[in-house]
Order: structure tokens, then sequence, then C-alpha cells
């Protein structure tokens, strides 16, 4: 394990995005946003490192995530409500995990001490601070 690291991200106000042209939304975030680099490989057993950033921002009335993820792969097999999608290529907020794919991974933003892949130990989250 790669030791704990403790990440805080500082997100600015962006304005509400979806006055922007639909296609703009993504350009929008990635522009105005910050942005977090999930990278971290706690277990050594899983060392596939896929790209993944995380860029945010906050209106009003929402906080904005637009993730960017470059795979050598894709594996989408969950498609309902509640399905298991961390067995696909999934990504989740401030976690990238594929359990089934052809080259399982699980990588953070924050490091996480564990035995086994658990990214719902509290004690281990980054923080995140709304600025103005």
């Amino acid at each position: 394990m790669s030791g704990s690291s403790t990440q805080k991200l500082l997100i600015p106000f962006i304005g509400d995005p979806l006055s922007c042209d639909q296609t703009a939304i993504g350009t929008t975030i990635r522009e105005k946003g910050a942005v977090a680099v999930i990278d971290k490989i706690n277990w050594t057993e899983y060392p596939y490192r896929p790209s993944v950033l995380c860029f945010a921002g906050y209106s009003i009335d929402h906080l904005w995530l637009h993730f960017v993820v470059k795979n050598d792969f894709f594996r989408a097999k969950a498609i309902a409500d509640q399905e298991a999608v961390w067995e696909d290529s999934c990504v989740e907020y401030l976690y990238k995990c594929g359990d089934l794919t052809d080259r399982p991974h699980f990588l953070s933003w924050s490091g996480i001490e564990s035995e086994s892949p658990d990214f719902h130990l509290p004690r281990f989250f980054g923080e995140m601070e709304l600025v103005i």
C-alpha cells in the first residue's frame, strides 16, 4: 500500500454552465473549474493506471463534476439502476474502478490504507471546499 495522503480540492464558483450551449457544458467546467487527478494506486496487485481527471465547479444550485477518462479498454454490462457498476469501467465521485474488466483497477484521489479495495472508509476521504 502506498500510504494515505489526504487531498484537499478548492472548488470555484463557475456560474451555471446550463446557460451555455449544451455542447459547451464540459468545456466550461474544464476551463473554469478545479481539477483533481485520480491516480493513487493503493493496492499493488492492481497496477493498471488509466488516466482520470475530475473537473469540479459549483453554481448557486449545483455541484458540477466532469470526468475525463482514458482507458485501454471499456466494459459496460450494468445498465439498470442499482446494478454492480463497479464491476464495469466505472468512475464515481472521486474514484475509478473496474473489478471485472480485462485489467482490474482501483484508483483513488486521496490515498487509502486497507487490505483490499475499499472506497467507503471515511477516514481516508479527501476534503472539498467551495470557494468564491
